[in-house]
């Protein structure tokens, strides 16, 4: 059943039997009954967007001990964003494009620091506004995704982009052309960007 991601319930069976779903009327009295239970559609959201971002690679990630002393940093990012993706689904009066404009986050003592945030020890995640000119904006910008579209050594700005055209445009980026060579971490001199 789409709404619930699941089987349809005895309520839904029952109404089956009694023919009620052979009429517009019976079937809209049945979907605003599931529509208003949330529960599963939040955790039906939750895992479709899990896997669409390949969150659960974010168990995969050693972050440096100093920035994730507790190792939950992980768990944090990928409940930000789950939280980040109900709100915006369910609960608000939105649209999907407020995914890539939202100034809303949800931080805890691991995620505070990360957007620049007043320090908190509680480890529940709360709601919280980035400032109208940070440098954050929607999900593309989460601790999760930028974690899981990078080098851990340093910023990949062809690995984001290849991710924002094939997961989220539905294109296809071709392989680079031969005698492209490597780049190299290079230590001397000034800072270099990657381009």
């Amino acid at each position: 059943m789409l709404l619930r991601n699941s089987f349809p319930d005895t309520e839904l069976f029952a109404a089956a039997a009694r023919g009620d779903l052979v009429t517009k009327d019976g079937i809209l009295q049945q979907v605003n009954r599931l529509v208003g239970d949330t529960a599963p559609t939040e955790e039906m959201i939750q895992k479709l967007y899990s896997e669409y971002l390949d969150l659960p690679l974010l168990g995969d990630v050693v972050f440096p001990a100093t920035m994730d002393p507790k190792g939950t940093m992980a768990t944090s990012m990928q409940g930000e964003l789950s939280e980040i993706v109900t709100r915006i689904a369910l609960r608000q009066p939105a649209d999907m494009r407020t995914l890539f404009t939202t100034r809303s986050v949800f931080a805890n003592a691991d995620l505070a620091p990360l957007y620049g945030l007043a320090p908190t020890a509680s480890t529940a995640l709360a709601p919280a506004d980035l400032a109208a000119d940070a440098p954050r904006a929607g999900i593309l910008t989460t601790g999760a995704l930028l974690t899981l579209n990078n080098r851990p050594n340093r910023t990949s700005p062809t690995i984001r982009g290849f991710f924002v055209r094939e997961r989220l445009l539905c294109g296809s980026v071709p392989p680079p052309p031969a005698g492209i060579p490597p780049i190299m971490d290079d230590t001397m001199g000034p800072p270099k960007t990657i381009r």
